[in-house]
């Protein structure tokens, strides 16, 4: 029987999407129910967490282990006139920080955290340790601001997880009292990975490889992968790359 918020996406598929509306957030999951790994994608700014699930089942469908995906949806806010043309005319935009207005330094917006957002989101994560029994089963992967904001809730949460994939993102702004709070331990509990495109617009390679240094000064071991792409988007070349990070940190379990 479908239970609420359920949206199946076709006949006889091994994988179905559910939208949650209360935690706003969609899976893709078996239809069988189990699985042994958990993903947790967080999408870039002003990007709808929706538009990456044909992408993202496409991985699920094609992996020799049964996994979830889950898909946080970003907070929405209303944007007042004397700024939206700053932002392309846009009325509403889509973030993982509360958006503020900011006049100093003509920045428009400051990273504020949603902390009823993040509390979620953690909320969700601590769901999935606790149905698989495991904590490193479980994966993040973020692209743009959604790689940044994955590094600092993974921080927030001290646990230990598989790894965190940053997708052509800054990995950390040059502001350390980000991450003052926390031990060198905490920093090395996890492992970081970073994929770059050399011509990419939004995140210039020069300027994502200089945050990737200082990242490393704050006590991070990250590795980088470049390819040579010029878009700013979840490619296949992303999912290559995740699939060899994943075989690197699970040999036993194969190949795709």
């Amino acid at each position: 029987m479908k239970k609420e918020n359920e949206k199946y996406t076709g006949v006889n598929e091994k994988y179905r999407v559910i939208k949650n509306t209360n935690e706003n957030y969609f899976s893709i999951e078996p239809i069988t129910g189990t699985y042994t790994f958990c993903y947790f994608f967080f999408a870039g700014f002003n990007d709808k967490a929706e538009l990456f699930i044909p992408r993202w089942k496409l991985f699920a469908e094609g992996f020799h282990h049964k996994i979830k995906i889950i898909l946080p949806m970003l907070p929405e806010y209303q944007i007042p006139k004397n700024y939206r043309k700053q932002l392309q005319d846009k009325s509403v935009i889509s973030m993982w920080y509360l958006f503020e207005e900011v006049k100093l330094n003509s920045k428009i917006f400051k990273r504020t955290p949603n902390f009823e957002r993040d509390e979620s989101i953690i909320r969700l994560v601590k769901t999935e340790i606790d149905f698989l029994k495991n904590s490193e089963k479980i994966i993040f992967v973020g692209f743009s601001m959604g790689g940044r904001y994955a590094s600092l809730l993974l921080l927030k949460m001290n646990i230990k997880i598989g790894f965190c994939l940053l997708l052509k993102a800054y990995p950390v702004d040059t502001i350390e009292e980000e991450f003052k709070n926390y031990t060198n331990e905490d920093k090395k509990k996890n492992k970081y990975y970073l994929h770059v495109s050399t011509a990419d617009p939004i995140a210039p390679m020069h300027i994502v490889l200089k945050c990737a240094d200082k990242f490393r000064e704050f006590g991070f071991s990250i590795k980088i992968d470049v390819d040579q792409e010029n878009k700013h988007k979840v490619d296949n070349n992303c999912l290559i790359y995740l699939k060899k990070v994943f075989e690197s940190h699970f040999p036993s379990l194969g190949k795709f």
